[in-house]
């Protein structure tokens, strides 16, 4: 079988509630130093989890944003880059903080998991409106991507989901450049009928 080093790692800050999802691989372990999971929101940037290879085993430590506590789990190495999904709970709350895995498998988990974090992301109700119509443009965005139909002018297709103020933000992992789609009829019409987003269009 073969391995993939690589993994999409979803986590949400504990200090400004954004979700953010990031990809690492091996190399992020040379030398044997720590990997650092960072908010991807722009005046953030805090440390929200950390991963380091420690005892030929990855210890993965994560600043809570349920009981705000950090918590330290463990995963051997087969495990981790070969598991097609890994979670983590707080072990207070019993809710899962953090994922690992292949990209798809871990939207997918994130998206499951959206109600249970109705009390941690900004201006979320789940019995509004806004929250149905917000569940739909996620599924939209999240095909489309799947699809290998969002991209930006860059030439990337490495694209970043974040939920923000009620709204989804389209970043590219490698310039940076960002589109938001707010939660509207109009927008939501528009993703049903869309054939692609090209970021910075």
């Amino acid at each position: 079988m073969i391995v993939k080093y690589e993994r999409t790692a979803a986590y949400i800050c504990p200090f400004c509630s954004n979700l953010t999802k990031k990809k690492i691989s091996a190399f992020d372990f040379s030398g044997r130093v720590k990997a650092p999971l960072l908010c991807s929101t722009t005046g953030c940037r805090e440390e929200c989890a950390r991963i380091a290879l420690k005892n030929e085993k990855y210890k993965i430590t994560v600043e809570c944003p349920i009981c705000g506590d950090a918590h330290s789990f463990t995963a051997a190495p087969v495990k981790f880059w070969n598991k097609r999904l890994l979670t983590y709970k707080c072990p207070v709350s019993g809710i899962d903080i953090i994922f690992l895995g292949e990209e798809k498998d871990v939207d997918a988990a994130v998206a499951e998991h959206t109600v249970e974090y109705a009390d941690i992301l900004p201006d979320y109700d789940d019995n509004s409106a806004e929250s149905e119509m917000l569940y739909e443009i996620l599924d939209c965005v999240h095909e489309l991507r799947d699809n290998g139909k969002i991209s930006c002018v860059c030439g990337s297709e490495s694209i970043s989901v974040q939920l923000i103020n009620s709204c989804l933000v389209l970043v590219c992992d490698r310039c940076e450049r960002v589109r938001v789609i707010e939660t509207n009829e109009h927008n939501l019409a528009m993703l049903l009928n869309a054939e692609a987003i090209v970021i910075g269009n």
